[in-house]
């Protein structure tokens, strides 16, 4: 194992947990509590929408904490790097999809993003 890739695994794992937990707090709040302007028609649109790209950002760090793990164990490994981004973008898009109910239509780049990721063959 390489214990370099694998420190820096559990750094980016835990870097998306406190920007997750601390963004959620010191600066969603905060934020949400004032008057937000309008997309899409909808202030709580708007809401949802920077909450979910906030959180985002944790999805794609834990995405890349999973790639320095897999790397850490070298040719061990029994994941390849396709298969872990594959799943990323599987996640963002199931939950652009859930938390915009659809009307974000990155949830329609980030699932094609996967498929093509997952019926590669190289």
């Amino acid at each position: 194992m390489n214990m370099w890739l694998f420190v820096a695994a559990v750094l980016a794992f835990l870097l998306g947990a406190t920007h997750s937990f601390l963004g959620e707090r010191f600066i969603l709040r905060p934020l949400f509590g004032m008057e937000l302007p309008k997309l899409l028609g909808s202030p709580r649109f708007m809401r949802r929408t920077v909450w979910f790209g906030w959180h985002l950002t944790t999805v794609l760090m834990w995405g890349m904490a999973a790639l320095l793990f897999n790397m850490s164990l070298g040719t061990g490994s029994l994941i390849s790097a396709r298969t872990i981004i594959g799943y990323v973008f599987a996640i963002c898009a199931v939950g652009a999809l859930l938390v915009t109910r659809g009307k974000h239509f990155s949830w329609v780049i980030f699932g094609i993003i996967a498929v093509l990721t997952f019926i590669s063959k190289q």
